[in-house]
């Protein structure tokens, strides 16, 4: 048995690594396990491999509306695809110099918690039990997959998306699920030459998010071409030599590939059978009746974000290192990286509270102009009895910029007076929130 530990942290992903780099730089010792890639799945199969696909298709996308080429260059989707694989094995060579460089003890093995007493837990890993003053549990999460898909190369989830690209010739598409995934996905796909279907159970894209954004998506997808299959849940993917048969609605198609995206489920196999099948958190983030146990991130259920994740991590290590000055965020940004890219920040909707909504219709505000004509859009959400805003969404060209704003107002509980009196650049995209709150005044200076 190994010396004894300030914190073992099993994960590597976004979840984990923060607060192990956080205690490390603070002097504490720390190991940290992960048994396939640093980084989780945001780094590897999710934001970072998905983001990079988006912005080579967009950069793709303006080249062509600017007359700059003249069409797509051959094989664009699969050079696509491996720019994404290639920007998430940068991105986890840089976490591991960072744990290096920090003192993080990292051990490439499967990890499982065997048990905690009052003082100490044990923590298991190949042939080795490590023992730690606190653990943290990032585990993350794993795609969900349905019993009514096989599994096959032309069958993949965003796993087998980011880690072997698609089969050669797989111009024709389906994608199984209208959520965040599904909606960034078939953007890229079809922006960088490929027929696309997208079909989702419920009877709209985005059913986790506001119908406002909701319909901004399903007209930016039709505007790409998307067929868009709104309830319409899928009963069956089978896999055939050169074709995938998708049935639907009842009828069955066929497509060169199917990518299904229909969810995350929680990955802790590594501590239930210590800890129950019922995980509950403090304020603090420790289990109860498990007070040295975080849970953080994608292992303590939704909403699957992976700055919720880092936010947490941060909670951690704010409390084992004694941060008064911490605060645990209220609210976390849903942001879609879309074109537009969508954003909703809501603390609470419904009684009590007025919204305003803000279009410019197919113009932009002058810092936008040289973009694509596409719908700009700002509500904002504020209680009736104190005018303390309470939501914030948004869509057009840098929304995912102006997440952040969106986001400190709400956690701070400022009130539309309190925006109106802050300066917004001109031009700048943030104007967007800034119109809305005066609009809400009646003091908007863009309507007649």
């Amino acid at each position: 048995m190994s010396a004894v530990y300030d914190l073992a942290v099993m994960g590597g992903g976004i979840g984990g690594y923060p607060a192990a780099v956080t205690a490390a730089k603070a002097g504490l010792k720390v190991v940290l396990f992960e048994e396939v890639f640093l980084g989780g799945e945001c780094a590897n199969y999710g934001c970072i491999p998905s983001k990079a696909l988006l912005h080579y298709a967009l950069v793709a996308h303006e080249a062509r509306r600017l007359g700059i080429v003249g069409g797509l260059p051959e094989g664009a989707l699969h050079k696509a695809l491996d720019f994404a694989i290639r920007s998430a094995s940068e991105e986890r060579g840089g976490l591991e110099a960072l744990l290096s460089r920090v003192g993080v003890n990292v051990v490439r093995e499967h990890a499982v918690l065997r048990g905690c007493d009052a003082n100490r837990c044990r923590v298991e890993a190949g042939d080795r039990v490590f023992e730690a003053r606190r653990v943290l549990v990032a585990t993350g999460s794993q795609p969900a997959w349905p019993s009514w898909a096989e599994r096959c190369e032309r069958i993949l989830d965003n796993r087998g998306l980011f880690s072997r690209g698609l089969p050669d010739g797989a111009d024709h598409i389906a994608v199984i699920g209208g959520g965040v995934a599904g909606v960034e996905i078939s953007l890229a796909l079809a922006r960088l030459g490929a027929s696309v279907t997208i079909f989702e159970a419920l009877e709209r894209l985005l059913p986790g998010l506001p119908e406002s954004l909701s319909r901004i998506a399903s007209r930016m997808l039709r505007r790409e071409r998307v067929e868009t299959r709104v309830s319409t849940p899928v009963s069956r993917v089978k896999c055939r030599d050169d074709h995938v048969v998708v049935c639907a609605g009842g009828e069955c198609r066929e497509y060169d590939a199917a990518l299904v995206l229909i969810g995350r489920r929680p990955r802790l196999d590594a501590v239930q059978n210590t800890l129950g099948a019922r995980l509950e958190r403090d304020e603090k983030l420790r289990l109860r009746g498990n007070p040295n146990v975080y849970l953080v991130g994608d292992a303590a259920g939704p909403p699957f974000l992976a700055h919720k994740a880092l936010m947490e991590s941060l909670t951690v290590a704010a409390d084992i290192l004694g941060w008064g000055w911490w605060r645990r965020p209220r609210v976390y940004p849903q942001v879609i990286y879309t074109d537009p890219e969508l954003v909703d920040v809501t603390l609470e909707d419904g009684e009590g509270v007025r919204s305003i909504r803000y279009y410019w219709g197919f113009a932009a505000p002058a810092r936008i102009r040289g973009h694509p004509a596409q719908l700009v859009y700002a509500e904002i959400g504020y209680r009736t009895d104190n005018g303390r805003i309470v939501y914030v969404r948004l869509a057009g060209p840098h929304a995912s910029e102006l997440a952040a704003e969106a986001t400190l107002i709400i956690e701070r509980g400022l009130t539309l007076r309190d925006v109106a009196g802050v300066t917004h650049p001109h031009p700048s995209a943030s104007e967007a929130i800034l119109e809305a709150v005066l609009e809400a005044l009646g003091a908007g200076y863009h309507r007649a």
